[in-house]
């Protein structure tokens, strides 16, 4: 998916539908491009959204959220890594948003 969100060009999402699924290039229009791109990113959105709301569960729980913002008293700043990367957050806008809006 983030291939395909990432691409800058009808172009390349046609390389990736024939190269991952096997769809002949010429059955592929510009405006099928357009909404499996807008598809994948309203996945991926979505992934990060529930992402978020698990993350701030895990804070809560531990005592070191709460519930409407916000960090408990006495504790310090968390730091959450993203898709295995400490950086993800700062490499990702759409990533790190959806999870700032959601935990803080």
């Amino acid at each position: 998916m983030s291939e395909v969100e990432n691409s800058k060009s009808p172009a390349e999402i046609r390389n990736s539908l024939v190269r991952h699924f096997g769809f002949k290039p010429e059955v592929i229009s510009d405006e099928d491009t357009k909404t499996v791109q807008q598809a994948c990113s309203l996945v991926a959105g979505r992934a990060a959204k529930l992402s978020g709301v698990a993350v701030a569960a895990v804070l809560v729980q531990t005592g070191h959220a709460k519930i409407g913002g916000g960090f408990s008293e006495g504790t310090e700043p968390i730091s959450v890594g993203v898709d295995g990367r400490y950086d993800s957050i700062n490499t990702n806008p759409l990533c790190g948003f959806l999870l700032t809006d959601k935990t803080v």
